[in-house]
């Protein structure tokens, strides 16, 4: 039958849901005790993620600078291949004077949780923010923190150590299941 009419068809946007997640209860958060992340722990965090995401220049910049003292006589060349040797050195101090700034978000008691693929954290006297799953790109786990790399690098600290384990244990499970950590 060619009369010029189409045949109509209607589609429904319907979200995809995983399996098994979803049941009539209403899902409790998992809770964390009160924590603070002092500034050195905060300057040791930045430094180690530093270190673990460039680790290629950490051996490369030395290297040429040990290159740069071999082939190369000039004075200033002689600067530069010492400034590259001792690059590396400097991270501590340059990891500290960088989180100065943030330290006055991690220095207030804060509680946090986690909920129906989302990050909550609630800190004493601020503003409460939710950091959804779909914001995180990966979860790391570095000591006593989670260190949450989200859009274009940037990072949000939260102590797991103010976590019980069995607690930290479903954050991990449900974190592992969604491909983040």
């Amino acid at each position: 039958n060619k009369t010029g009419s189409r045949k109509s068809t209607v589609s429904i946007y319907a979200p995809r849901l995983p399996r098994g997640k979803y049941t009539s209860q209403p899902v409790e958060p998992i809770v964390s005790e009160t924590y603070t992340i002092r500034r050195m722990e905060l300057a040791y965090a930045t430094a180690a993620l530093y270190v673990r995401t460039l680790w290629w220049a950490l051996i490369g910049i030395p290297i040429s600078g040990i290159l740069i003292l071999i082939l190369f006589r000039l004075p200033i060349m002689e600067y530069l291949g010492a400034v590259m040797i001792l690059w590396p050195i400097t991270i501590p101090g340059r990891a500290a004077i960088i989180t100065s700034d943030q330290r006055k978000l991690y220095i207030r008691p804060t509680i946090a949780s986690f909920k129906e693929e989302a990050f909550y954290l609630n800190p004493e006297g601020g503003t409460p923010t939710r950091i959804p799953l779909t914001w995180i790109r990966r979860v790391l786990r570095r000591g006593e923190m989670y260190v949450l790399v989200g859009d274009r690098s940037k990072v949000v600290l939260i102590k797991a150590s103010a976590f019980s384990a069995d607690a930290q244990g479903k954050i991990e499970g449900e974190l592992r299941e969604e491909g983040k950590l």
